[in-house]
């Protein structure tokens, strides 16, 4: 008997929580001892990504909620419906376009400061509008494919 409790057992994942932070935490205690410049916001960029991230799958999962609701089921019946799906890439995607949002905009918030070249783009406006467009569309895919795995029966209807 295995007395390691499941992931699925804790309602809150605090995972990314511990390691985006641990990771800030580590780049703050190096800047203050002296081991590599930069601002304070990218000191907190960990964070800040972290933030960004969740803001957007909350935010794109409640939109395609209200816009495409889902019949509500008992807890156990969705887990078996969504044991098997699986869809890495539009939520990796979506926070590959996250970080790099998060990255261009701390860059326009540095001005002067701004670390030289790490892309020709670096702070822009536009290329921030790109990559929260992106993002946007990324983690609506990942909600969408959600939402196609749990609405088996009604898309069955629409066929006929």
């Amino acid at each position: 008997m295995n007395s390691r409790p499941h992931a699925t057992d804790h309602p809150i994942q605090t995972t990314g929580l511990w390691l985006f932070g641990g990771l800030s935490f580590i780049l703050v205690l190096g800047k203050l001892i002296g081991l590599w410049g930069g601002s304070w916001w990218r000191m907190a960029l960990p964070i800040w990504v972290l933030v960004a991230f969740k803001g957007f799958y909350i935010g794109m999962g409640f939109l395609y909620l209200t816009l495409q609701p889902v019949r509500e089921r008992a807890e156990e019946e969705e887990r078996a419906l969504l044991s098997g799906y699986r869809d890495g890439f539009s939520y990796g995607s979506g926070f590959v376009f996250v970080v790099g949002l998060v990255m261009n905009l701390i860059s326009r918030l540095e001005g002067a400061e701004a670390v030289d070249g790490w892309w020709l783009f670096s702070g822009r406006v536009a290329v921030m509008v790109v990559f929260g467009v992106f993002s946007a569309i990324s983690l609506w895919l990942y909600w969408s494919g959600i939402g196609h795995v749990l609405r088996p029966e009604e898309d069955e209807d629409n066929l006929c």
